[in-house]
């Protein structure tokens, strides 16, 4: 389903022809009977594609897509196709390319555009409506003729004597003579005389399974084909009426036992040249064979040789960009500078992304991966933490139960560089849309910040672990551990105040915008002690002006939560043996909990579900690894509610049985040039969430 969903939004690629269904039936033409076998329709993809996209299985992904809907949603029904859905969809209409005339009266045209996103009962009912009937007669008369239009381009797309028997996916393939048990892919080459309406040629891919079947079903429905020869083997033109003008509109070649039909007959003579090894496939093209992204784990490839696409496009894409930066600038009317053109100069240092789409038993597990070019300024980032990277050894001081636990490793030098851009483009957006006038010395805090910064991670490993909880506020605790490379250097800045620069710029953003009071004394620090341990405090937010801002109305309920603030939000540290310990939150609870597991007197985080979830399923020699527990978050937020509200206790209650484990999770790791990311999310743990959720909601709505 993934694969035709995206595939939809790239259809306007194709040249907009009446195709009645005969596209998904050209697909399947057979020009010689099939002997051979290909293992995979990658075989037969040419090596200078820009973007392909596979499905491994077409009928065992379409059956676990079916079985993971119907267990989330048990009111689907239960025999309803979700690939087929879609591909009939996708192929049956596209109203988003009808355009109504300009003198369509404004009005009438928002019905419309609205109409072509609506289900045929729904137009239907639309006209029926008491607000239609109080349009006035020219108004209505106009949304008549465009609905009119609307059906007529259905009509034409949609071709009920072929597909009424399409019931599955199953029925489709026995129809027509495919074989969806294998691979089946879309891709998209270049096209040497490209425009701006179409700068690429569309293709797909499939394995055929019945010669005769197929060849039948072509010559039913199309007007005529035409043959022709390129190094030996035939393919087929297909002719069709393009406003009453006989035409190609496709043209199509069986190579062994894989079907391409392409909307170029460039790419059909390319497709015989990589079948007979005249040119490489694009899978055992340099990029795309370092990813290993052939494996039989993958049920969906995405992969998009981004290095080719700018250097055939460049002039394009800049002129694009050029366009998008003054809409931007005339909507916001915000300055942005040369960042769409950055974005450019980034792009071109990216060799290729992918995507592959993993899914087994209500788990999915999405693997995006960036491959950058050799030398460039992205490969000299990812580099040092490439061969430095180690397991997140950090992880165990956290306590066990979180709503979200995080390991890191970052390199202080570009996380020094990066907060320099990040605060200068932060100031020049708030300064050039008006938001504020920024004080005079607004650069000597964003220095003092930067070299604060600097400062602080030279005097810690690179290694971080964090935890994120709620308990008594809606604002969350965020608990951070560093180990202490320079406890010396730590000490001093700690000490002589160096530090609290680091600490400032959120109070000091905040003091700018007006929303904390300008004489509440940062400098004031507070201390306390805890098992002999000294804890040190210095406010960030006083939340004292906020509050009460808060309308405490009953149409607002929702809204009620955030009355659950603290009076002000302060950043708590202390020093543990070799460890440098910082909390952020309304009280000092949260690092006196981080402190008893540092203590060994509670059980740390590596004892937890969620530890065991990182090494499985995600990169724990990268550097990032993010587990979440979806129901820890809602029971702790129910929790907090239920004291102020005991109506939420009873919603409690419902969610109290569902076991919290960490049902997503979240890494990213450098290998050879490239970053790899993986998302993972356990659907079947999921399903008790969201089938309770759904109800609740079905009850408000109700209500």
């Amino acid at each position: 389903m993934l694969t035709f969903s995206h595939y939809k939004n790239l259809i306007p690629c194709f040249k907009p022809i009446d195709l009645t269904c005969k596209l998904i039936l050209a697909l399947m033409a057979v020009a010689v009977a099939v002997a051979a076998k290909t293992d995979s329709v990658l075989e037969v993809i040419p090596e200078d594609t820009i973007a392909v996209v596979q499905v491994g299985n077409l009928k065992k992904f379409n059956q676990e897509v079916n079985d993971l809907v119907a267990e989330l949603d048990p009111s689907i029904e239960p025999n309803r196709d979700i690939l087929l859905d879609t591909l009939i969809a996708l192929f049956s209409k596209d109203d988003d390319e009808i355009d109504f005339d300009q003198d369509t009266n404004k009005e009438a045209r928002a019905w419309l555009n609205w109409a072509k996103e609506a289900s045929p009962e729904e137009r239907e009912g639309m006209t029926k409506s008491e607000k239609f009937q109080q349009l006035s007669p020219e108004i209505q008369e106009d949304i008549k003729k465009g609905l009119e239009k609307l059906k007529s381009k259905n009509d034409k797309w949609l071709n009920k004597d072929v597909t009424e028997n399409f019931e599955s996916l199953e029925a489709l393939e026995t129809e027509v003579g495919l074989d969806f048990s294998r691979d089946a892919a879309i891709f998209f080459c270049q096209n040497p005389n490209g425009t701006k309406d179409k700068p690429w040629f569309s293709s797909v891919a499939f394995h055929i399974a019945e010669q005769q079947t197929l060849q039948q079903v072509l010559e039913r429905e199309s007007t005529s084909i035409l043959e022709s020869t390129y190094n030996g083997l035939t393919y087929q033109i297909l002719i069709d009426k393009e406003e009453n003008i006989l035409q190609p509109i496709g043209f199509l070649v069986i190579l062994d036992d894989v079907m391409v039909f392409s909307d170029s007959q460039q790419i059909c003579q390319k497709a015989i040249d990589t079948h007979q090894r005249k040119i490489q496939p694009m899978s055992e093209e340099t990029g795309f064979l370092s990813l290993d992204l052939d494996t039989d784990l993958n049920d969906v490839i995405f992969h998009v040789a981004v290095q080719r696409l700018m250097q055939e496009n460049q002039q394009m894409l800049f002129n694009t960009f050029a366009m998008w930066e003054n809409e931007v600038v005339q909507e916001s009317k915000i300055e942005i500078g040369n960042l769409l053109q950055q974005i450019l100069s980034w792009m071109q240092q990216i060799q290729s992304i992918s995507l592959t789409v993993q899914h087994e038993d209500g788990e999915i597990l999405l693997k995006p991966t960036l491959q950058v070019v050799s030398g460039s300024e992205m490969d000299n980032i990812l580099q040092p933490t490439a061969e430095s990277s180690k397991n997140f050894p950090l992880l165990k001081y956290l306590p066990s139960n979180n709503c979200m636990a995080m390991g890191i490793y970052l390199d202080s030098q570009k996380m020094v560089e990066m907060a320099t851009w990040g605060i200068d483009f932060g100031f020049k957006i708030l300064e050039q849309s008006m938001v504020m006038t920024l004080p005079k010395d607004a650069e000597t805090i964003s220095q003092e910040f930067v070299k604060a910064m600097a400062d602080f991670y030279s005097s810690v490993n690179p290694h971080i672990a964090y935890s994120m909880n709620i308990s008594s506020s809606i604002y969350p605790d965020n608990n951070q551990i560093f180990q202490i490379k320079d406890k010396e250097k730590l000490t001093k800045l700690l000490n002589d105040g160096s530090i609290k620069a680091l600490f400032q710029l959120p109070f000091k953003i905040n003091q700018m915008v007006g929303v904390v009071d300008t004489e509440k004394d940062m400098e004031e620090e507070l201390t306390e002690t805890y098992q002999s341990i000294e804890i040190k405090s210095l406010i960030i937010q006083d939340m004292k002006n906020f509050i009460p801002l808060i309308p405490d109305l009953p149409q607002l309920r929702s809204l009620r939560v955030l009355r659950t603030l603290p009076n002000e939000i302060r950043i708590y540290y202390t020093i543990i043996n070799d460890l440098f310990i910082m909390s952020t939150s309304g009280s000092s609870q949260a690092i006196k909990e981080t402190i008893d597991t540092v203590l060994g007197q509670k059980p740390g985080f590596d004892q937890s579900t969620g530890y065991d979830r990182i090494v499985d399923v995600l990169d724990a020699s990268g550097y990032m690894a993010m587990v979440i527990s979806p129901m820890t978050l809602v029971n702790q937020i129910l929790g907090l509610l239920s004291q102020r509200d005991p109506n939420f206790s009873m919603i409690a209650a419902m969610f109290s049985n569902i076991p919290q484990t960490y049902s997503l999770c979240i890494g990213a790791a450098p290998l050879n040039q490239v970053l790899e990311m993986r998302f993972f999310a356990s659907m079947k743990e999921l399903k008790e969430l969201y089938k309770i959720a759904a109800g609740l909601g079905e009850m408000f709505n109700r209500k």
